[in-house]
Order: structure tokens, then sequence, then C-alpha cells
């Protein structure tokens, strides 16, 4: 009984480390057509002089695209910290369908990070990209909901999960559409409320759910508890 006890959650120690593994394969991959992207445009200058001209000469450009790599890369973190605390719960006790529904749920997602992250250095396709995203991300938990077997925490952090999304999405699209409706401004106004946006979902989503990223042992208890 022991050695069966052993081997199983050995089996699921192995699993939990080749979904880790596979999830940051493909985030570097997107982690590294981000900067590609980003990083495009500044080895068309010739020296540093030139970079500190072009800065200077529309600041809040520049500094609104560092903030979008700034938070892109903070939702890349987010998705790391999701999806791996996801799979190391989900490893303990998932069939064959549930690791085939997951497997292709993350491959499906890992798709739609690495088409916003080509449009990181752009200040307009870059929020349809994230809304997109964030659209499909609901999406795919509305339908995944369905198909898997989520225990109480689980379920809860899903819910948490499908918030997040749709306030983040719902966000963004409405911010384009007062885009739309009332053109750009000279400071990015409609940019930089989509990304404090952003950027308070993603501080609301680390700290709520910090006891299941942290993964204690008695996460669930306290977790389901509040």
């Amino acid at each position: 009984m022991g050695d069966l006890t052993a081997e199983k959650t050995q089996s699921n120690t192995s699993r939990e480390d080749v979904g880790k593994a596979f999830i940051a394969v493909l985030l570097a991959l997107v982690l590294k057509a981000t900067l590609d992207s980003f990083f495009k445009r500044i080895l068309e200058y010739r020296s540093a002089y030139q970079i500190g001209e072009a800065f200077c000469k529309n600041p809040s450009h520049a500094a609104l695209l560092l903030f979008q790599l700034a938070v892109f890369l903070f939702t890349i973190v987010r998705f790391y910290l999701g999806s791996s605390s996801y799979y190391r719960e989900k490893a303990r006790n998932e069939g064959v369908r549930d690791t085939i529904v997951d497997i292709v749920g993350l491959f499906l997602l890992f798709i739609s990070f690495y088409v916003t992250s080509l449009f990181v250095g752009s200040i307009d396709l870059f929020y349809w990209g994230l809304a997109f995203m964030h659209l499909f991300d609901l999406g795919w938990f509305l339908v995944a909901g369905a198909l898997l077997h989520l225990d109480k925490a689980l379920q809860k952090v899903a819910a948490f999960f499908k918030l997040f999304d749709f306030v983040s999405a719902v966000g963004l699209f409405l911010l384009l559409w007062c885009r739309h409706c009332w053109g750009p401004t000279k400071l990015y106004i409609w940019q930089w409320l989509s990304l404090a946006l952003l950027t308070g979902i993603g501080v609301w989503d680390v700290v709520k759910l910090r006891l299941f990223y942290q993964g204690k042992s008695d996460w669930k208890e306290k977790f389901v508890g509040n």
C-alpha cells in the first residue's frame, strides 16, 4: 500500500514538473517575441544619442510604450503563476480527458498571448490584442468549466479568473469604443486608462489569490473559508 502511494505521489510530481516545463517553454517564446517586437525599432537607431533624441521629441509616446511593455510582462507573470498553480493542483487527480482539455486550452491561449506580444510596440493594436486575449481566456474558462472536474477550491479560483477576464475585456472594449467616439488625445488618455485598469486588476489578482499561488498545504481550507 505504501509503495503504491509513493508511486502515485512520484507520478503526480513528474506530471506537475512536465506541465510547468511546458508552460515555461511557451511563455519563453512569448517573452522572446515581446522583446523582439519592442526593441525592433530601437535597433534602427545608430547611437544612444539618437535614442535619447527620439525620446525627447515625444516623451509621452515613449513613456506609454515602456509602460505597455511593463504591463504586458506583468500579465505574463500572472499567467505563469495562474497556469502553473492550476496545473500543480490538477495534476494530482487529473484524468486523460482533463489533461487533453487543459493542454489544448493552454496552447490556444499561448497563441493569443503570442499574437498580442507582436503588437506591444503599437499604441493601438496592442489594446485590441489584450481585449481579445482576455475575452478568449474567459471563453475557455466557461467551456472548460463545463468539461473539467474541479473541486470546490479550484471552482472558486476559476470564478475569480473569469471575473478578472470579464472586467478586463469589458473595460478594454469600452475604452476602445470611447477612443473611437471621441478620438485620440495628445496625452494618450484612453491608453493610460486601459493600462491603469489592467494594473489594478493584476494587483487585485495577485493579492486575492495569493494563497493559491503560494501553494501551501492548507491553502484550500483557508481560501474556501474566506
